[in-house]
């Protein structure tokens, strides 16, 4: 798999300044050399930055004061992929572009999110979606990889290139180095995408069969109790008639005997000798029921209204009764007025006093009108008592037919009642046969679960034997030994590059120790770690020995290969002189050394047939590489030169 930096691309915040680009050959060993604080160290962070990086290292100052995107141009086999990423204080944007051939276009919008490009980072790399965790913790160590994960092994920066305790980038860090050590099995190959995948159903058969032999645990219990009171079960079944043909004792029957019957009973539910409720019955009681409940309540309220409105006219009329009877008295007292005033008339003078006047007749004669009066009302009370008399007739006779009405209806309930209680007692009956018969069908089920044949079992069977296979085929894989050979390997191969460099303890065996993510140097039954054996010299050499060991080793996978298929060291010359003010101002044995750097570049691009892109930031000068036609030299960063840094003159203007 190809998968190598054809540019690194800047855009200027002020639209109209040209783009910045920086373009790298694709076969051989690329060198920026340059002074200090010329943006060199910068381009490993422009790099992963673009790669997703969840923070930007990219130093504060003048590139990200002048840049509005940063962008990398991938070469994969057949295709190429731009992806820029909008300086950070701008937002969070991304652009994506794919193609056979892209032309970098001036201006950018956002059209993808970090996550989605990790994401077809990954599917470009063919990352397994699976994780490396051996059995059911998926934590996040041990979650599925990530082209942030692997992009460790493509850089050497400033601060790790030379670093006694941390030799790969990131590996700095705790979350990183474990991530960085669950990977490395599938990076070497020793784990390869059919091994995690059985391992993947190796959990899930397992997480299968503990809940299978949970379940038939279970149901082993259950059938154990059902074993230990089926002598219960039998006489119960017995005595809800379920039984009619099994032996009444059942001291001769065993076990299987007893569960044959009790199958037996199981299947009556349909049988005739259980007694039946008439369909519907359920529902044409509570109707019944609940109209004539209704009914009841509506004839109770129409009486309680007759019996009111009866005593209201009761006393009413007792009143008009007692009225009339008064009247009658003052009729009585005024019954003569009428002959008194007859006499009166046929005189001229009083009879009281003889004298010539008419007041006695006018007082009689007024009189009289009152008479009238009296006589009218006596009349017409007596016409309301006839009306009082008749309305209490109709309401006594209204109370008494609903009277009957409600004890009619009372007398009904009664029955239906007495009707419901006995079908609610029967029904009780048939609730406790078919809950028995319903708990009896769950414990047959259970016995029948875990017997030699049952569908349990031979699931079971069937994980067991699945979970063997797996095992033989883990056992053929020999991952130990090809863990050891793996070993061995890059062992030798870091031994190449190490007497390139002649550095110290390149006799001895020299191990990749996964575990503690640094070298182990193994001698006369005595190992020392990296950091033990001294010197930046050293650090250095077997930094870029391990990443150069590594990246052939890849190679050497084809399409197993997960890795992108670039290296960029910064500054590996460091060692030996911090900052190089004046490049003829060094000893003779510190020349041979950095030239010794780019031997084993040379050496390196040849071994692996330029299938791996290098990219060399550096103080040094042209000097110690000229010796080898496959090391370009890319840019010169130098005060004299018209390109003098990473960001170009005319973005100062």
């Amino acid at each position: 798999m190809t998968f190598k930096i054809k540019k690194i691309i800047l855009w200027s915040k002020e639209r109209e300044k040209q783009r910045r680009e920086i373009e790298f050959d694709l076969n051989f060993v690329n060198v920026i050399t340059g002074a200090s604080g010329k943006g060199k160290s910068a381009l490993i962070f422009i790099i992963d930055y673009c790669l997703g990086s969840s923070k930007c290292a990219i130093p504060i100052g003048i590139i990200r004061d002048k840049t509005e995107w940063f962008g990398i141009l991938l070469q994969f086999s057949q295709k190429q992929v731009l992806l820029a990423r909008k300086e950070p204080s701008l937002g969070e944007e991304m652009y994506f572009d794919e193609a056979e051939f892209i032309e970098i276009p001036d201006e950018l919008e956002k059209n993808t999110h970090v996550d989605d490009l990790k994401k077809l980072m990954n599917n470009f790399l063919n990352l397994t979606n699976l994780n490396f965790s051996e059995d059911n913790n998926n934590s996040g160590f041990k979650s599925s990889p990530s082209i942030r994960d692997i992009i460790s092994l493509n850089y050497q920066p400033q601060h790790i290139i030379a670093n006694a305790y941390a030799l790969f980038f990131k590996a700095d860090t705790f979350e990183n180095r474990e991530r960085l050590k669950s990977l490395f099995p599938y990076l070497l190959g020793i784990i390869d995408d059919e091994t995690l995948e059985l391992r993947q159903e190796l959990k899930q058969l397992n997480s299968r069969k503990n809940k299978l032999e949970r379940e038939i645990e279970f149901k082993k219990n259950s059938v154990n109790s059902l074993l230990k009171d089926i002598s219960s079960y039998y006489f119960l079944a017995q005595s809800y008639g379920l039984l009619p043909r099994s032996p009444e004792k059942i001291d001769e029957l065993s076990n299987e005997d007893i569960i044959y019957y009790l199958r037996e009973a199981a299947l009556t539910l349909d049988d005739d000798s259980i007694p039946r409720i008439e369909v519907g019955l359920t529902a044409k009681l509570s109707n019944r029921i609940s109209i004539l409940s209704n009914r009841e309540n509506i004839v109770a309220s129409s009486l309680h209204q007759v019996k009111e409105k009866l005593v209201s006219l009761k006393k009413l009329a007792k009143t008009n009764l007692e009225y009339r009877s008064s009247l009658l008295i003052q009729q009585d007292r005024t019954k003569t007025a009428g002959w008194f005033y007859k006499e009166l008339s046929e005189s001229k003078v009083c009879q009281f006093c003889g004298s010539d006047t008419s007041l006695s007749k006018d007082y009689v004669k007024h009189l009289l009108v009152v008479k009238k009066e009296i006589d009218d009302i006596s009349y017409e009370s007596g016409e309301y008592h006839k009306v009082f008399s008749r309305e209490i007739k109709v309401l006594e006779k209204e109370m008494e037919e609903l009277e009957n009405e409600l004890n009619q209806i009372r007398g009904e309930l009664k029955n239906l009642f007495d009707k419901d209680g006995e079908y609610k007692k029967h029904r009780l009956t048939l609730n406790r046969i078919y809950k028995f018969i319903g708990n009896l069908e769950g414990e047959l089920k259970n016995y029948d679960a875990i017997a030699p044949n049952s569908s349990l079992r031979a699931e079971l069977k069937e994980i067991n034997n699945r979970i063997t296979t797996i095992r033989q085929i883990f056992s053929k894989k020999n991952l130990s030994t090809k863990e050891e050979t793996t070993s061995r390997k890059i062992s030798n191969l870091i031994k190449v590059y190490a007497n390139i460099f002649g550095v110290e303890r390149s006799d001895s065996d020299i191990r990749l120790d996964i575990d503690n993510l640094t070298l182990k140097f193994i001698k006369d039954g005595k190992s020392d770690y990296l950091w033990e054996i001294g010197s930046g010299h050293n650090y250095m050499a077997y930094h870029i020995s391990t990443i150069l060991a590594l990246h052939e080793y890849f190679i050497g996978l084809q399409l197993n290969n997960k890795t992108p298929s670039f290296i960029v060291f910064d500054q590996p010359s460091q060692v030996y002189f911090p900052e190089l003010k004046n490049e003829t101002n060094i000893n003779d044995d510190d020349i041979v050394k950095v030239k010794n750097i780019f031997k084993a570049f040379s050496e390196f691009n040849k071994r692996v047939k330029k299938k791996v892109q290098i990219i060399v930031l550096e103080h040094t000068g042209e000097n110690s590489w000229s010796d080898y036609n496959n090391v370009l030299m890319k840019k010169r960063w130098r005060e004299d030169e018209e390109d003098n840094a990473l960001i170009p003159r005319e973005w100062l203007d």
